[in-house]
């Protein structure tokens, strides 16, 4: 039958260690758990001892004997030399476990109600500390007396183990007849949390905290008795995840802030997000919020964090991702059509297409003024283009007025820039006429749908600015000779505009070349004659010869007329003989520009 078999049925088995003097082993049964090992022990100095396998040659009282096999786990020690029993004096541990088995049987009757644990118990916790000094062990020295007399109790269980996130425990204790028992632990990382005294049976709990380092184990107290309290280290990393800008998709900024949550055993207590999934520069401590500046530029950015416990376990890297979007989108296309009181809009081509639509009308509008717009798109972060600017005119009509211009009543040619200028039919109307006034009268007039309102008057193609309309005006002309151009742009009341009605005129202020002219003498007379002179706008209208005596007239409106007409050639008669006659020949043209002339000095024959 086996040793646990008698203890579970209330049967102590007590057994002799062996006498093969082992240091470190017993004998075959005495090894069991559920078994009181007996060593001996010598009860008083009985000289030396010479056994079949070592020599005491000194001995004493508790000293171990020789032949006594020991080892750590060796239950008690006993007097086992030399014992006279029956007629016979002996030595060996089969003389020191009677010794134990009759006190068992002692304790069984004084205490009926105590098991074979805590009979034990009495046996061990109550005997006299004896050393081994032949491997350094203490072990109880059987003392009846003490068991007998002594409050035991005992524990349920010799180890409790605790997972490394911490946690409860329980120990049981057994403790007969009231005996009072007291728990402590032995490190500041277990708390007896109820239990810490009681009297007779109890039960003593225990918390212990999370382990955020390696595996540990302590001591627990109860009753006299060692209950080993065990806990497992911190191995498993955090877990854990980032999310940037509260989950959104994009960002107009790389500057954002990242949500951090992550779990683990022994608590999270630094982290780490970065914008690499390979490399960590630096630790901090664990936030679940944070500011954080994404990788710069447009485009998709991640943010990569780790997180560390307690115990230094690092977790996998987890990741999160945003795209940085700071970019204004591309202008298109905007179409504006005026309308009566209205401006249509359409717009097209832009890089962030309007879900609304493309197209909007802006009603109630007043008729002939001009209104401005901007369409500008903005995209899905608030990022807005430049934007296209349009303008639209609303009217019920746009067409132009029909209009004319009629230069000096149709004059082909004037000699002077100051005119006025008549605006009057579609179709100009330009005489071949020559005129030589300081100014004339032109007239204007135009016809349109609607009321004509504003026109301007240019001398280039190209209009400067409006004034009221008029059917005349006063108009000076661009200074110099040569062909001349007037342009007028009618505008109605709603500013639809005609195109430029033009009239043309010659303007002449260049005076004909000088005639070179020469004199022939005769009696009392001179034959005078010369060559035509040019003029290149209006053409040469007549020559005009005047005579003072002696010196030529300084212009041909002083001295007297002798000559006036388109002949080439004057003979002048009635001269006195010897004397000096003064000449000046002018031309005038078509306009009436004057030469300055020619002088010429002839003397008279007798």
């Amino acid at each position: 039958m086996g040793m646990k078999t008698l203890w579970d049925a209330g049967v102590v088995p007590v057994v002799a260690t062996g006498n093969d003097g082992y240091t470190n082993k017993v004998g075959t049964p005495s090894c069991s758990p559920d078994a009181i090992s007996v060593g001996a022990v010598y009860d008083a100095n009985v000289g030396g001892i010479q056994s079949s396998v070592c020599t005491d040659a000194v001995t004493a009282a508790d000293k171990v004997t020789c032949f006594s096999n020991s080892a750590s786990f060796v239950s008690i020690l006993a007097p086992g030399g030399m014992i006279q029993a029956g007629g016979y004096t002996m030595a060996g541990t089969s003389q020191a476990s009677p010794h134990v088995a009759g006190a068992v049987a002692v304790l069984a009757g004084a205490f009926p109600d105590e098991n074979p644990l805590q009979l034990k118990t009495r046996l061990v916790t109550t005997g006299v500390s004896v050393k081994d000094v032949r491997n350094g062990l203490s072990f109880p020295r059987l003392d009846l007396g003490a068991a007998t007399a002594a409050c035991v109790a005992t524990v349920d269980v010799a180890i409790v183990a605790i997972a490394e996130a911490g946690g409860t425990g329980t120990v049981t204790v057994s403790a007969g007849s009231a005996c009072p028992w007291t728990a402590s632990a032995s490190a500041v990382w277990i708390t007896v949390t109820s239990g810490a005294s009681g009297s007779g049976d109890g039960t003593v709990s225990l918390s212990v905290s999370a382990n955020t380092g390696a595996p540990r184990s302590a001591t627990l107290t109860v009753a006299g008795r060692s209950v080993t309290v065990s806990q497992g280290g911190d191995s498993n990393a955090p877990s854990g995840s980032v999310i940037i800008a509260d989950g959104a998709a994009t960002t107009t900024t790389s500057s954002v802030p990242v949500t951090l949550s992550a779990t683990d055993d022994v608590g999270v207590t630094s982290t780490h997000p970065s914008t690499s999934a390979t490399s960590c520069t630096a630790w901090s401590d664990y936030a679940t919020t944070r500011p954080f500046t994404l990788a710069s530029g447009n485009g998709a950015k991640s943010v990569f964090a780790r997180f560390r416990d307690a115990a230094g376990n690092v977790s996998a890297v987890v990741s999160d991702a945003i795209v940085v979007d700071n970019a204004a989108p591309t202008n298109g296309k905007v179409t504006a059509t005026a309308q009566d009181a209205a401006v249509a809009l359409s717009w097209s081509g832009f890089s962030v297409v309007y879900t609304g639509g493309s197209s909007a009308t802006h009603t109630g509008l007043k008729d002939g003024t001009e209104y401005g717009y901007r369409v500008c798109t903005i995209d899905a972060v608030g990022n807005m283009s430049t934007g296209v600017a349009v303008k639209g005119r609303p009217a019920p009509e746009y067409d132009g007025p029909n209009g004319s211009v009629v230069i000096a009543g149709g004059a082909g040619m004037i000699a002077t820039s100051a005119v006025t200028l008549s605006l009057a039919t579609v179709t100009l109307s330009l005489a071949a006429v020559t005129l030589s006034l300081a100014a004339v009268t032109l007239s204007l007039a135009a016809t349109d749908a609607s009321a004509v309102k504003w026109m301007c008057v240019s001398n280039t193609a190209v209009c400067t600015s409006y004034v009221a309309f008029a059917t005349s005006s006063p108009w000076t002309l661009l200074n110099g000779s040569g062909p001349r151009a007037v342009s007028v742009w009618f505008k109605d009341e709603f500013g639809n505009v005609s195109s430029p009605a033009t009239a043309k005129v010659t303007v002449d202020m260049t005076p004909p070349t000088n005639a070179k002219m020469t004199a022939t003498p005769g009696s009392k007379a001179a034959s005078l004659a010369w060559q035509p002179s040019v003029d290149v706008h209006a053409g040469v209208a007549s020559y005009k010869l005047v005579y003072a005596a002696t010196t030529p007239p300084a212009t041909c409106s002083a001295g007297t007329v002798v000559y006036t007409g388109a002949e080439l050639a004057f003979l002048h008669t009635g001269l006195t003989g010897g004397t000096v006659a003064g000449y000046r020949l002018c031309t005038t043209d078509a306009m009436g520009n004057v030469s300055g002339g020619t002088a010429l000095k002839v003397a008279a024959l007798p």
